[in-house]
C-alpha cells in the first residue's frame, strides 16, 4: 500500500512537470542611433543557454475586432528568432534586439526591424550547470521604447532607470 501511494505521487509531480519560475530580467531601449537595445541579466555569473524573440502585432483586447492583431497563418505578420547560446556565456551582456551576439547559433524570420504598433517578447533559460533554474523574461512595444526618457530602460512592464532595473533583478536572485 506505502509504495503505491508513493508511486501516485512521484507519478503526479513528474506528469505535472516543473515550470521554471520567471523573473524579468531582461530590458530594452533605444541607444542615440535609435537601435533597438537589450540587456539580459541572469542572476550572477549564472549562464544562458538559449533565448527567443517573439514580435507581433499588438492586440487591444480578448473583445476587440477579430480582425485587428496579428493572423497566426500568416508568418510575415511575425518576427522571430531564436538562439541557442555560447555555452560559456554567463554574466549580464547586452546586444541590438535584431543581432543576437555573433556566437550563437541564430534562426531568424519575419522582418527584423522595429514596427509600429508590435510588441516584442523575449525570453532567456538561465542557471548554473547544465539545468535550466529559471527564465529571464522582458517585453515592450515599439511605442514603450519610443517614450523612454534618456536613461530610462524598458522593464517588468515599466519604464525605469537601469539602477531600478538592477535592483529588481537582485531581488528576483
Amino acid at each position: 500500500m506505502l509504495w503505491s501511494v508513493l508511486g501516485t505521487a512521484i507519478g503526479g509531480v513528474l506528469l505535472s512537470g516543473c515550470t521554471p519560475a520567471q523573473y524579468p530580467m531582461i530590458a530594452g531601449w533605444l541607444d542615440d542611433d535609435g537601435t533597438p537595445m537589450v540587456l539580459a541579466k541572469p542572476c550572477g555569473d549564472d549562464k544562458v543557454k538559449g533565448m527567443y524573440l517573439l514580435g507581433s502585432e499588438r492586440t487591444e483586447s480578448a473583445t476587440s475586432d477579430s480582425s485587428k492583431g496579428a493572423d497566426a497563418d500568416d508568418p510575415a505578420a511575425f518576427t522571430t528568432w531564436d538562439a541557442n547560446a555560447d555555452p560559456h556565456r554567463g554574466g549580464a551582456f547586452e546586444f541590438p534586439l535584431f543581432a543576437p551576439p555573433s556566437a550563437w547559433r541564430v534562426s531568424k524570420d519575419g522582418s527584423q526591424r522595429l514596427k509600429p504598433g508590435y510588441e516584442y517578447d523575449l525570453m532567456f533559460y538561465g542557471g548554473r550547470g547544465v539545468f535550466r533554474s529559471y527564465n529571464g523574461i522582458g517585453g515592450f512595444s515599439t511605442e514603450d521604447l519610443k517614450g523612454l526618457k534618456p536613461g530610462q530602460v524598458w522593464a517588468a512592464d515599466r519604464a525605469m532607470s537601469r539602477k531600478e532595473f538592477d535592483d529588481a533583478v537582485a531581488d528576483a536572485c
